[in-house]
């Protein structure tokens, strides 16, 4: 079950169009020590998305108008 939903997470977001806040999928791989997968893309400076929006001193109604909106705003591109 696990192995057909990240299957599934690395062919969607390979066909993603490029969009300014969707980074490429560059490829993916599995931990050596954990057999965990792990999705691969360019650095960011603020890291990955969890650790920005944890970092970030937002009440979280902000971050969930945040989001929607850049998403309602994908669909129109």
């Amino acid at each position: 079950m696990f192995r057909q939903i990240f299957e599934k997470d690395v062919l969607v977001w390979s066909r993603l169009k490029r969009h300014r806040n969707v980074l490429p999928l560059l490829g993916f791989a599995f931990d050596t020590d954990t057999g965990y997968p792990m999705l691969i893309s360019e650095w960011m400076d603020n890291g990955n998305a969890l650790s920005y929006v944890q970092n970030q001193e937002l009440p979280i109604d902000s971050l969930i108008r945040l989001v929607s909106r850049e998403v309602r705003d994908s669909q129109r591109d």
